[in-house]
């Protein structure tokens, strides 16, 4: 896990190597129309999959509940009869070719299936970000997005979590893609958290009520966490 002892020099040198970075590919007179993402393995692409064309370990990311998460190519995974797709649906990605699906199977105690950033994102708290994700749902089964933001001190302790909470899940259908935005100011947590120095991000699956006799599916994909000033 990424040390944030000295989290505004990590800030400092992160934005300092993404500016090297961005003048190596565009030139030094060319600058970037927009800030960097700040997720590793935002759209998933970067993990390795299996032969059946999905995987149970997301690089990047920590399963942290749930029974099944696991992203998968969107052209392949809806074969697999294990999973709760219908085999003559083809799943378009918002981005890429691979989406993140979860989904709850075993009864009572399992939790809401999810994933977290696997590293701590370090954070400026004097900027405001947007966490950023797509998502979709399919009638009949239950389950909603539920996005958060854990903050850490410069100890790696954990000591809030914000976010949009449980959400009523917007007009379901198979790759009816929709946006959720969740603003987060730094700024506003320092009178009561001084020592406020990063984050992990966190994708889960919203039950209201679990009904165990019903499916239950969220699909993530093409997270975004990045400055807004």
């Amino acid at each position: 896990m990424l040390s944030l002892k000295s989290v505004k020099t990590q800030a400092v040198a992160l934005a300092l190597a993404g500016t090297v970075a961005l003048s190596s590919v565009l030139g030094s007179g060319v600058a970037s129309a927009s800030p960097p993402n700040l997720v590793q393995n935002a759209s998933f692409e970067a993990t390795q999959l299996a032969k059946g064309g999905y995987s149970m370990d997301v690089d990047g990311w920590t399963k942290n509940g749930g029974s099944f998460v696991y992203a998968c190519n969107a052209w392949q995974c809806y074969e697999e009869p294990e999973m709760v797709m219908d085999e003559f649906k083809i799943n378009l990605p918002a981005d890429g070719v691979n989406i993140l699906f979860m989904h709850n199977q075993g009864g009572k105690g399992v939790g809401l299936a999810g994933v977290m950033t696997e590293d701590i994102i370090p954070i400026d708290t004097a900027k405001e970000y947007e966490f950023q994700a797509s998502y979709f749902t399919i009638p009949g089964y239950e389950g909603s997005p539920w996005m958060s933001i854990v903050l850490y001190d410069s100890n790696e302790k954990a000591f809030l979590r914000v976010g949009t909470g449980g959400m009523t899940a917007k007009a379901p259908g198979w790759n009816n893609w929709h946006t959720v935005t969740f603003k987060f100011n730094a700024a506003s947590y320092l009178a009561e958290y001084p020592d406020l120095a990063g984050v992990r991000l966190e994708l889960r699956q919203g039950l209201g009520k679990y009904n165990e006799d019903k499916p239950t599916m969220v699909a993530f994909d093409d997270v975004k966490f990045e400055t807004v000033n």
